[in-house]
């Protein structure tokens, strides 16, 4: 018996394969570390009422057993669900949603080719999913602290060189960043920032979906990093600006709201109490997700860090405010139609996230801003590919806490800006005209840099690219 069809390497059948923007990353862009991007489709959530569903046991468990559904259908490989238990099949299905809808697992750890054929088509074989073999290197600047380059894991089955933790390693190695084979901390992977705040449900459920899907031959590169300590397993939530405990795995919690209660890195917002007990909630669901599953403030803030900062602090002054800036290399930026973008403000009291739902929802399923002329795009690296395939009411979730948690101010409410417009000639160019040397449209009209796309600078009332030595371009603002 297996889900998802009868080819293990079945495409999802759900995919959209006419929308045509799919992942593709130039070799060792430091664009990963946003966990960037992108496959699979929204799909219609699936039902739950076959004898394999699941007695709920809480609030979040009749939306558990629909998602786990709702997992299969959007595997891009077939899962061998042959001898489970009903209890086991939800587990697995549930844990496909949150490493392909939420968490976009694939995106650095999509098998990758030493000939550095890794264009869209490629990304988006199932083929070569979860292979490991990406190289993910560390900038001039900060090789002395964390070495030179790591490479992304094999997290397929496969006995040669594939994921060989057991579930509770695995626990271990998202809790505290372990590595099984060195003992030290793992790079570049969003086990601190994220993944360690998740509940131990949640990440035996990412195992067990690991665990059956088809293993794949891959070569993995030795990382060349220094040497660092794990982390403890945390008791309580200490990186933001309130100290809260975590919710024991002994108390009911199977879609993680009382955990995104806990995890909040900023104070609680005006009113959360006074919230219906389905507000609180949807509220801290949606700080789950945000926060623990999709890590969204590493490309919605800018603390101006690419790897793994020491310490164990959230920069909270630029928590989901954006500011920070991609680089898209030639090639990439005619596949996206972008040269540079910044991380959008979310949370601003005057810049912030302030579009009615409908249109949020249009932004993560279509990834098109619709609220505006022409409808654009999103800039790349935003990972609307993969939270497309997201139910609604999780997407409603996301939109509650973005929309609800403590607002920004002062110097942390940024104008953040649009994303350049790549190009290789006038015509390229919606408006204004083509910097041919710097592959990016220039021109367009403004009073102040904040009116120009990311990082351009008013000159003489119009967006010229910035200069060489820009801070903006190198940290973001």
């Amino acid at each position: 018996m297996s889900d998802n069809g009868d080819d293990a390497y079945a495409m999802p059948r759900t995919r959209l394969d006419a929308v045509g923007l799919r992942p593709k990353m130039r070799r060792g862009s430091l664009l990963l570390a946003c966990a960037a991007a992108l496959v699979g489709v929204l799909g219609t959530m699936g039902g739950c009422g076959s004898e394999d569903a699941v007695e709920p046991a809480d609030p979040g468990a009749e939306s558990r057993a629909a998602k786990a559904e709702h997992g299969f259908r959007v595997s891009p490989v077939t899962v061998s669900t042959e001898g489970l238990t009903p209890a086991q099949r939800e587990q697995v299905g549930y844990g496909s949603y949150l490493v392909n809808a939420v968490a976009d697992c694939n995106s650095c750890h999509v098998k990758f080719t030493p000939t550095g054929a890794y264009d869209v088509a490629y990304y988006s074989s199932p083929r070569y999913f979860l292979g490991g073999g990406l190289p993910l290197p560390f900038p001039p600047a900060e090789q002395e602290l964390y070495g030179t380059v790591v490479f992304a894991t094999n997290l397929t089955p496969d006995p040669t060189n594939g994921m060989d933790y057991t579930e509770d390693e695995f626990v271990e190695a998202m809790r505290t960043g372990k590595e099984k084979s060195t003992g030290e901390t793992m790079y570049f992977m969003p086990w601190r920032t994220a993944y360690r705040w998740m509940t131990t449900e949640d990440l035996k459920a990412m195992y067990a979906y690991l665990t059956r899907i088809p293993p794949l031959e891959s070569v993995v590169g030795a990382d060349q990093k220094t040497k660092s300590t794990p982390l403890p397993v945390p008791a309580k939530y200490d990186m933001g600006d309130v100290e809260r405990p975590l919710p024991p795995d002994s108390e009911p919690d199977r879609d993680g709201s009382a955990r995104g209660l806990a995890i909040q890195p900023l104070a609680e917002p005006a009113g959360l109490r006074d919230m219906t007990e389905e507000a609180r909630r949807q509220y801290g669901r949606g700080s789950y997700l945000v926060n623990a599953v999709a890590g969204c403030n590493t490309c919605h803030g800018n603390s101006g860090a690419v790897a793994t900062p020491p310490g164990n602090k959230l920069d909270t002054a630029n928590y989901l405010a954006g500011g920070r800036v991609f680089f898209i290399g030639d090639g990439l930026d005619a596949t996206y139609g972008v040269r540079r973008t910044m991380g959008a403000n979310l949370i601003g009291e005057e810049n912030g996230y302030k579009a009615p739902f409908e249109t949020f929802f249009s932004v993560m399923t279509e990834g098109k801003q619709v609220d505006q002329p022409g409808a654009p795009v999103v800039g790349y690296p935003m990972r609307w590919n993969a939270f497309r395939n997201m139910t609604r009411d999780d997407l409603e979730a996301v939109y509650a806490y973005i929309t609800k948690a403590p607002r920004q101010t002062g110097a942390s409410d940024k104008r953040t800006q649009e994303h350049v417009p790549a190009c290789q000639a006038d015509a390229d160019c919606a408006s204004g005209s083509c910097n041919v040397e710097a592959h990016e449209c220039v021109g367009t009209a403004c009073a102040v840099d904040s009116d120009c796309p990311a990082c351009q600078v008013c000159t003489s009332e119009k967006c010229a690219s910035p200069p060489a030595e820009s801070s903006c371009v190198t940290r973001g603002i």
